[in-house]
């Protein structure tokens, strides 16, 4: 049943209701109510005499109306196509002919191009193109051979014009002939003929014109008519080319047709391994289960699954999380569980031998929730200044990631969170020669109750960064001969670590317990270490008196940002022997130098 007057109203008004990207096939049939009634290729050729009627205005179009138009016009092409429904030549060509009906309009009123509506024309021609190709060497021959019977009509109807003309011609000669030599009679019957006779001469002037005229044309179209024949005796070769190629796109579209209903199915198939995983790892993130439980719970959602596609699907989530069975007398219960996180790791750090000093990059802070524009610069930043420092380690204290959700377990927040640790693995930029050594902090901690080292994970893919555990470091110097002396970095694991101020500056404050605490535990005295860093707590102090720093936070906007160039000295004895803290801010997105400040160590007796 072909669309009413009501129909159009209301597709019109379904258009101009809906922005482009909520527009739909089934919104649009849903808005009519008429899906019984009313065919696709009925829609398919009003929406494409709706664009051909946008194009005849005299006014300047609407571009957003107009755009939807071709958008819903391609949405309905490629569905005819995909559901195998015939469309007419006629629609197709008229489809074809968009941006011939634009250029047409830009001319006739003088309107500039419109980008968006030129995007839009390109992708449905490339649509066109694709899945309706036109046959431009069939087309020329067929255009060439309706050209040649209009000329053969054409040359018919001049000579039969010709021939009535001559008939018309020797009848008026016959009777001007006959009253010429008739006797006079009286003079008003001279008169009306000799009046008569002028009129005749005239129609006789008038028709010798027009067989001129006609036979004028009759040689112009029988030169065309030539013409014509030597190209399609020209163009004949092509005919059967033109066969073998329509069959080979016909073969060639098949192929595509059927590729891409196979790339429909392992989509299809991806989606139901992803939904079966999300299940598996819901159910394990909080209880144990063995493989029958998990096949109930899939069952439960819809999906249709057995133990072997489970089975395959567990050992696809336990390379990425660490799962743990608890029983292998019946059938083995499987739980997601954090893993274990190393600390008081020992870093050494190779010094040339007889080299005088050793310059370093110290961060702390990062707490990266997602690798914008803004944390890659950051990134690039760091990187420019090591580079033209000739710094090779960058050492960081903790809290590299944020995390997301990390109070309440859900499976959101848990691939949230390994998602962007993957995309760190390719987006942070690399610089050569420069390393990226990180030391977990609490941050990072939480993220691993999903049951993934985050820290692991990232320097697991990336060669330029080094895990150095969680929480306690030692950066340990050495010659490959001789020991020259440590210093060591920390991020307190308290949520509730905080710093009280005293009038002599920062001492006193808890990270003197806290430092002896890591020392005691390790079997080592403080005197072991040159100097503490420490990350965590958001500031920039030193404190000379007890020897440690707190390092200021690298892209926390709240406070000031900032690093810690760090440059240590060596004796002739191979031991440490002072060295230079230069902290870092930005000025204009680059780090600057502060200041420098000496420290050499006084050992307690």
């Amino acid at each position: 049943m072909a669309l009413t007057s009501v129909d159009k109203i209301k597709i019109g008004k379904y258009l101009r209701e809906n922005s482009l990207q909520y527009l739909s096939y089934v919104g649009m049939y849903e808005y009519l109510g008429k899906k019984e009634k009313t065919s696709d290729s009925e829609l398919l050729e009003y929406f494409a005499e709706c664009v051909s009627n946008e194009f005849r205005k005299s006014e300047k179009v609407s571009t957003k109306y107009l755009v939807k138009l071709i958008a819903v016009t391609q949405s309905f092409i490629l569905w005819v196509y995909e559901a195998k429904i015939t469309v007419s030549e006629d629609v197709l060509d008229k489809i074809r002919s968009f941006p011939n009906f634009y250029s047409e309009y830009l001319t006739r009123t003088g309107y500039k191009v419109d980008d968006s509506i030129i995007s839009y024309l390109t992708s449905i021609d490339e649509v066109m193109k694709k899945i309706y190709p036109a046959n431009k060497d069939i087309e020329s021959i067929s255009k060439y051979i309706n050209q040649i019977a209009e000329l053969e009509k054409k040359l018919s109807v001049t000579k039969r014009e010709l021939t009535e003309l001559t008939k018309r011609f020797d009848a008026v000669s016959a009777l001007n002939d006959q009253r010429l030599n008739k006797n006079n009679e009286l003079q008003e019957q001279n008169v009306i003929l000799g009046r008569d006779l002028r009129n005749r001469k005239k129609e006789i002037t008038s028709l010798l014109a027009q067989i001129a005229e006609l036979q004028k044309n009759m040689k112009t179209l029988e030169t065309q008519l030539q013409s014509a024949n030597t190209q399609i005796t020209d163009l004949a070769p092509y005919k059967d080319k033109c066969s073998d190629l329509t069959s080979e796109v016909k073969r060639l579209t098949d192929i595509i047709v059927r590729e891409e209903l196979a790339k429909q199915e392992i989509q299809k198939l991806e989606i139901k391994r992803t939904a079966i995983e999300e299940v598996i790892y819901k159910r394990l993130l909080h209880e144990d289960a063995n493989i029958d439980e998990l096949i109930k719970a899939i069952a439960k959602t819809g999906i249709v699954t057995d133990r072997q596609e489970i089975t395959s699907l567990l050992r696809g989530v336990r390379q990425k999380i660490n799962v743990v069975t608890s029983s292998f007398t019946d059938q083995p219960r499987y739980q997601i569980v954090q893993p274990l996180l190393p600390t008081d790791s020992v870093f050494r750090v190779n010094v040339p031998y007889g080299c005088k000093h050793v310059d370093l990059m110290l961060v702390a802070d990062f707490h990266i929730k997602e690798f914008d524009r803004k944390v890659l610069a950051g990134f690039d930043s760091l990187n420019d200044y090591c580079a033209k420092e000739g710094i090779n380690l960058i050492l960081n204290l903790g809290d590299f990631f944020n995390g997301f959700g990390t109070h309440d377990l859900e499976y959101g927040n848990a691939i949230k969170n390994y998602n962007l640790i993957k995309k760190g693995i390719n987006l942070i930029p690399k610089s050569n020669d420069t390393y990226h050594a990180i030391l977990g902090g609490n941050h990072d901690r939480n993220i691993s109750c999903y049951g993934f080292d985050p820290i692991e994970l990232l320097t697991s893919e990336r060669d330029d960064f080094i895990n150095l555990g969680y929480f306690h470091s030692t950066i340990e110097f050495t010659n490959r001969i001789n020991k020259l002396g440590a210093f060591d970095i920390h991020h307190p694991e308290s949520f509730d670590f905080s710093i009280k101020l005293s009038d002599d500056g920062i001492d006193m404050c808890g990270i003197i317990e806290l430092l002896n605490d890591v020392y005691a535990r390790q079997g080592r005295t403080r005197d072991e270490s040159y100097f503490d860093f420490v990350g965590h707590t958001h500031k920039s102090q030193v404190n000379f008196n007890s020897g440690y720093y707190f390092l200021p936070p690298y892209f926390d906007a709240r406070v000031s940002k900032g690093a810690c160039h760090l440059r240590v000295y060596f004796d002739e004895d191979n031991e440490i022997k002072y060295i230079v803290l230069m902290p870092l801010s930005f000025v204009v997105s680059k780090l600057v130098k502060n200041n420098e400040i000496i420290y050499e160590k006084v050992y307690k007796k």
